[in-house]
């Protein structure tokens, strides 16, 4: 009622007035007038989901809007650290199991050709290295202390390639 200005200045200056145009008998003796405040309960709602097309229509931003705003250029940017770091290990990762598997092609090759000397047919043999896995590597090199023949490799690499 107090920023109705014209209903309190007349319940404030005539309040008989008021109260007949309203029907209500009026009583001076029993009547005083003041102006309340009261506050209604808010609801509240926790842990709605909602759509980023929906978020964007309850902000009123489009999408260079939304995106200039702190929050989103925060997050924006936690989760570009994020990246990587995860890029960055995943990186290391195959960055040594690459290195494990060129050193190893070459410590074998070393000992392959210590062991058989130089010859055509171990170097076709030696070619074939590169396209197995690590693991099927170290098995070669404990293998290869079993071989007396070049043609030992040759049947090694045909039963594991």
């Amino acid at each position: 009622m107090k920023t109705d200005t014209l209903f309190y200045c007349l319940f404030q200056r005539a309040p008989k007035l008021a109260l007949e145009l309203l029907g209500l008998n009026y009583d001076g003796d029993s009547y005083c007038f003041s102006s309340e405040e009261l506050k209604q309960t808010a609801f509240r709602i926790d842990g709605l989901l909602k759509s980023r097309e929906e978020i964007k229509k309850m902000l009123a931003l489009n999408e260079v809007e939304l995106r200039q705003t702190r929050f989103y250029q925060e997050v924006s940017a936690e989760g570009r650290q994020e990246g990587k770091q995860e890029g960055l290990q995943e990186g290391k990762q195959v960055g040594l199991k690459v290195g494990k598997q060129e050193e190893c092609i070459l410590l074998l090759s070393r000992l392959l050709r210590r062991k058989f000397g130089l010859q055509p047919q171990l170097e076709n043999s030696l070619q074939e290295l590169p396209r197995l896995p690590l693991e099927k590597l170290e098995d070669l090199a404990d293998a290869l202390l079993d071989f007396n023949v070049v043609s030992d490799l040759e049947t090694w690499l045909a039963n594991h390639s």
